[in-house]
């Protein structure tokens, strides 16, 4: 019938033969013959036939099989397993592309193509493929100081995998770069015995080690000013310990004019602008071994060592500081409190942040793009003389107009919402653009939730808006931190020049003092991270005088969201679950020797998008007590906000349930005070408390103050009023010219008061580290039957002297006096009852085991009263992983 059609509609043209080929075409389209696919070189009626294979598969046509064709090595399943159409599912064009794609990039293949066949059963997806050679082995030959197995995991190829060229001679490189760079083998050669050409299938490496050298030592010449162990640090190279460089002295010849420019850096900020420095590098067979001949820890070949000579020249000294360009401020004002004036040593560190200062004057008045450039002159007449030129452009003000956030995920798919990106941004549309905020915004927003640092750190784009784009309100206006988003104020029309070209000196072109006469600007913030890991599960151990032994399991989500749970196992898989808001959980088992704690947190720092944290925890703590046993579990509501950068307020509702049990009393009976507590007990407290805390450093602060003042008032079982203050100092008072080498002067002190009506697991105990040095763990107070039953009042002060003893400041030695007293009330406060320590300690600083130092405390009590428990020597170790 087809064939009948076909040959009337190629007949001589007639009425009748075209109103037959119509009919024709709308019966076959009836039928369906519109999905039937036409293939070049094939009959229309064999389209469809069993076998037959075409190029696009029909509109509804099902895979019912998918077949591999031209394969001979690589296993159907493996080829299987890249790609994503499924059987029983109609052909997608854009997943078969995507699985063409999926197929090259394995770089199995020279080609793959795609076609489609039917079968008795139905259509069937055949990926036709012509195989690149394939890798028959992998040697490598050579080595007798590293192991095959380390050197394998360097390259990307193994048996089976696709045989490329330029593959293989990229893996001779990456090898070779391994042992000079993580190996100290600086004269290592790796070279293709085979897999250099086309017709090979064997890959083999063959490999010249050379020596092993380590940088045994670094000396300085000619370093009068600092000494060689100072410079020592501003090195990229190490020294090795002893026979070994598992942490540093790898010699890499690479790093010679890194170091080169550094001392040069180090000696230019100081002053000495004419310094010279020269590198001599002498390499010797090293004939002494302290490790045996092995591929574990492999010993050492020949030694390193450097030598800097140096040529210091003078130190310049300021001789004059003028500022150009300045008409807000006066010189008076921009140079108030400076740190460098003339007289003064040169110390680009001093000059940086008087700079700052300058530029941070600026800033508040949303002078966003101000300049303040010092310009050194040297005086060929007078030579170590230096005049300082401070240029400065003070620009316009600006205010922000908008600000956009871009959210990026190493896969592709970002999960944090835009809030919690703009609750940390520190400026607002509208405001004034202060410098000095948006910068701390890329702060805050480092870390944690997101990328720390390089190219997927934090970055704020600044874009200045052009004047025609002024008037159109942008889009994208957020809410940020409950303040009214709303557009920057427009300024004035200025009458002398915007109303036509009457009376305009410049004919109507452009003014060069229009700016000076305009309003301020507007600039939109582009702000872009990428999210990090946010989840952590750690493992640690550390033991202390106070609780002994420790062990530590913490999981934590940094970016947790309590109220997006799983819809679906896929959430839960592709990690989306519980996850996108900024919220803190947190998940903590401590057992220990003597203590334990169980503790369940979820903390909200920008609570429903304003400047209050509101937080939740729970729970359960257990301790071996000086006298007795006790338990503690129930939770704690808290509800804060940041003031400013120095003030915060923090309110905090607790509920707990105590138990009290096997009391040791010297006696065997219980104290009515003990008496009142045995058992279960009901505890439920409110408290406020107002903190004050410019320190510069959480951990080892060096200069600032923390303050608190605290009230909290029991209600319940038990009602009683408690009022805390304490407040510590720290000072500087000296340091290396470089900033370095700090020595730390603080003052702590604390004064503390409750209620007569306070329960016993609730009064005041001292004794131990971090609390009163020279005793043991709650050894001062009053005693009940023996048994240390603390006090209403408390008065405690240190003072502390910290030194440096190596130059990179990971060794301190310190010096303190420890004094104070626990009494029932203040009204029995007397001289006589004063404590008073004297000792020193070391502090070790180890980045691999936590950012807390290691401290080792000796105390020894010079005031003591009969009773107290004296304990000379207190510790404290951690490290989490």
């Amino acid at each position: 019938m087809f064939q009948r059609v076909i040959g009337l509609c190629t007949s001589p043209l007639s009425l009748r033969t075209v109103t037959y080929c119509l009919l024709a075409c709308l019966y076959w389209s009836a039928v369906g013959c519109q999905s039937v696919p036409f293939i070049r070189g094939q009959s229309p009626d064999d389209a469809r036939a069993i076998g037959a294979e075409y190029p696009e598969a029909a509109v509804k046509d099902v895979i019912v099989d998918i077949v591999v064709e031209g394969n001979v090595t690589i296993e159907p399943g493996a080829i299987l397993a890249q790609i994503k159409s499924q059987r029983g599912r109609p052909a997608d064009e854009r997943i078969i592309k995507e699985d063409l794609r999926a197929l090259y990039a394995t770089r199995w293949f020279y080609s793959v193509e795609r076609r489609y066949r039917m079968s008795d059963e139905g259509m069937l997806l055949v990926f036709r493929v012509v195989e690149r050679p394939v890798v028959k082995s992998v040697q490598i030959k050579g080595n007798e100081k590293l192991r095959t197995k380390t050197l394998l995991k360097q390259i990307n190829i193994e048996a089976g995998s696709p045989f490329d060229v330029s593959m293989n001679k990229s893996a001779a490189r990456n090898l070779e770069k391994f042992y000079h760079e993580k190996k100290s083998h600086p004269f290592a050669k790796v070279t293709l015995e085979s897999g250099s050409r086309p017709e090979d299938r064997d890959v083999i490496f063959l490999v010249e080690e050379g020596d092993r050298v380590i940088v045994s030592d670094i000396n300085f010449i000619g370093n009068d000013a600092f000494s060689g162990a100072l410079l020592k640090t501003k090195l990229k190279t190490k020294t090795a310990f002893f026979d070994i460089s598992l942490f540093g002295g790898k010699y890499d010849e690479s790093t010679i004019p890194e170091d080169l420019v550094a001392l040069r850096e180090y000696y230019n900020g100081l002053g000495y602008f004419d310094v010279q420095v020269e590198k001599e590098v002498d390499v010797k067979e090293n004939w002494f071994h302290i490790l045996p001949k092995n591929q574990w820890l492999p010993r050492v070949d020949a030694r390193a060592t450097y030598t800097y000579k140096l040529v210091e020249g003078p130190r310049y000294s300021v001789r004059n500081i003028e500022i150009v360009g300045n008409e807000i401020f006066s010189e008076a004002e921009l140079r108030e409190k400076s740190e460098l004036n003339p007289g003064d040593k040169f110390n680009s560190r001093f000059l940086n942040k008087d700079v700052d200062v300058m530029k941070e004057k600026y800033g508040k008045l949303g002078r966003l793009f101000a300049k303040v450039e010092p310009v050194p002159r040297f005086l060929p007449d007078r030579p170590g003389e230096v005049d300082l030129i401070v240029r400065i452009d003070e620009d316009k003000p600006y205010t922000i107009r908008d600000i956009d956030v871009h959210i990026d995920a190493p896969g592709g798919h970002p999960h944090t919402r835009e809030t919690v990106v703009l609750n940390r941004v520190m400026v607002a549309p509208g405001e004034l653009a202060d410098p000095f905020l948006i910068n701390r915004s890329k702060s805050r927003l480092r870390g944690q939730i997101f990328e720390n640092a390089g190219p997927t750190g934090p970055r704020v784009e600044i874009t200045k808006v052009e004047e025609k784009k002024k008037q159109t309100p942008s889009r994208n206006t957020q809410v940020v931190r409950g303040q009214d988003a709303m557009l920057a104020q427009r300024a004035a029309p200025n009458l002398l020049y915007d109303n036509g070209t009457s009376g305009d000196p410049y004919g109507g072109l452009e003014n060069p003092y229009t700016q000076a006469l305009e309003g301020p600007g507007e600039i939109d913030l582009d702000v872009a991270v990428t999210e990090a890991q946010t989840g952590r599960l750690m493992f640690g151990v550390g033991v202390n005088s106070n609780a002994g032994v420790l062990g530590q399991f913490t999981l934590e989500e940094n970016n947790f969201d309590i109220t997006r749970p799983p819809t679906s196992w896929r959430d839960i898989v592709e990690g989306t679950a519980w996850r996108g808001n900024g919220q803190k959980f947190r998940l903590e088992a401590m057992p220990g020797q003597y203590v334990s704690r169980y503790m369940v947190s979820w903390m909200d720092p920008y609570f429903l998008d304003t400047d209050y944290n509101f937080g939740l925890s729970g729970f359960f703590y257990n301790r071996y007590q000086p006298g007795w046993t006790e338990d503690r579990a129930g939770g704690r509501i808290t509800l804060g906000r940041q003031l400013d950068r120095w003030w915060s307020v923090t309110g905090a509702l607790r509920l707990e349930e105590v138990k009290m049990y096997d009391f040791q009393t010297s006696t065997g009976t219980l104290s009515p005070r003990m008496q009142e507590v045995k058992g279960s007990n009901f505890l439920s407290t409110a408290r406020v408390s107002v903190a004050h805390d410019t320190r510069d450093s959480g951990f080892m602060p060096t200069e600032g103050h923390f303050a608190e003042v605290a009230f909290e008032q029991g209600f319940g079982e038990f009602m009683y009023p408690r009022l805390e203050v304490q407040g510590t100092q720290f000072w500087s008072p000296y340091e290396r010219v470089d900033g370095t080498g700090k020595h730390i002067l603080s003052l702590h002190g604390e004064a503390n008061w409750t209620d007569s009506g306070t329960p016993l697991f609730e009064r005041y105990f001292a004794g131990g580290y971090q609390s009163f040095r020279g005793f043991a763990y709650r050894g001062v107070g009053p005693l009940e039957n023996g048994v240390r039953v603390g006090g209403n009042a408390m008065l405690l002060g240190s003072l502390e002297y910290s030194v440096p003893v190596t130059a990179d400041d990971s060794i301190r030695v310190v010096g303190f006096t420890d004094f104070g007293t626990v009494e029932d009330s203040f009204d029995t406060l007397s001289g006589s009852s004063l404590r008073l320590t004297a000792g020193f300690g070391f502090r070790v600083a180890i980045p691999i085991m936590g950012p807390a130092p290691l401290a080792f405390d000796f105390g020894f009590p010079v005031m003591s009263e009969p009773g107290d428990h004296e304990r000379v020597f207190s510790f404290t170790v951690g490290w989490t992983r």
